[in-house]
């Protein structure tokens, strides 16, 4: 029987334990058992209490103390932990049982260092009553094979997806200090120059987005811009066949509404000409 490789499962929270409660109880659902959870308490403690209600489980915990964000969150939880495998899984988001038993498996058996499934989006609101997110509505937004080309446009990798080797962590480091939004597409995006990525087609997992947010929606789009940017520091060589084979592969598997936009980015990346691709 092969050796079961410990996987860390990173847990950013801030200040509701009864919403980290639940996602606590899918980790310690799940088929595969090696895991260590690392739990990051952004501002105030309030989750300790809950975090040593599990003494059965391998949890590592650190609070902030005041607020310094969701970068330096994730940044101290990735230096805690020790696992082989690193998943984050922020605390209002949850996994099915098999999503670590899946991701292990499919990463222990191809060649490439960043593994991912598709994630159900749980439209949520938040009951006073329960003091809990309510799943009003679920959906998939992504189903998205590997193309590394797509993923200089849009990121659709929720987080929670991906389970990755730490010697990308180790060699190329975790999310950038800098950054508010979209840390985690600037760190796929970092990876991506280095290995490919392998898609499984399964659902395994559901985060979560309040039904209305248009403040958050703001800020996204307002970061796009400033993600995109940084990609002038990361390099790929890439031949003409490579650059050729992924272009089709996204006008093939892209809606029509979104192909201009697609080949309007590779344009500007000096990827394609406008006379290359009749789009």
């Amino acid at each position: 029987m092969m050796k079961e490789e410990k996987v860390s499962i990173l847990v950013r929270t801030c200040g509701r334990p009864e919403i980290l409660k639940n996602c606590i109880e899918s980790i310690k659902a799940q088929t595969y058992k090696n895991i260590e959870i690392v739990v990051v308490e952004d501002g105030a403690q309030t989750a300790k209490a809950l975090v040593d209600s599990y003494p059965d489980l391998d949890i590592k915990y650190h609070c902030n103390g005041e607020k310094k964000g969701r970068v330096y969150t994730g940044n101290k939880a990735l230096s805690m932990a020790t696992g082989k495998y690193l998943n984050f899984l922020d605390d209002d988001d949850l996994f099915y049982e098999d999503h670590v038993q899946t991701l292990v498996e499919a990463i222990e058996q191809v060649d490439a260092k960043v593994v991912y499934s598709v994630a159900e989006v749980g439209k949520t609101y938040y009951s006073k009553r329960k003091q809990q997110n309510v799943i009003w509505k679920k959906t998939i937004r992504y189903r998205q094979p590997f193309n590394r080309l797509y993923l200089l446009y849009e990121n659709y990798i929720p987080i929670q997806t991906a389970l990755y080797d730490r010697e990308l962590y180790d060699t190329y480091g975790g999310f950038a200090e800098d950054m508010d939004y979209l840390e985690d597409w600037d760190m796929w995006v970092r990876y991506v120059m280095h290995t490919d990525f392998y898609f499984v087609d399964k659902v395994t997992s559901v985060y979560m987005v309040p039904i209305s947010n248009g403040r958050r929606q703001d800020n996204l789009s307002s970061a796009y811009i400033d993600t995109v940017k940084r990609f002038e520091k990361y390099v790929r060589e890439m031949t003409a066949y490579d650059l050729n084979r992924e272009v089709r592969q996204v006008i093939n598997y892209t809606k029509p509404r979104m192909r201009r936009k697609i080949r309007d980015l590779f344009v500007k990346l000096g990827i394609i000409k406008y006379d290359n691709l009749n789009v």
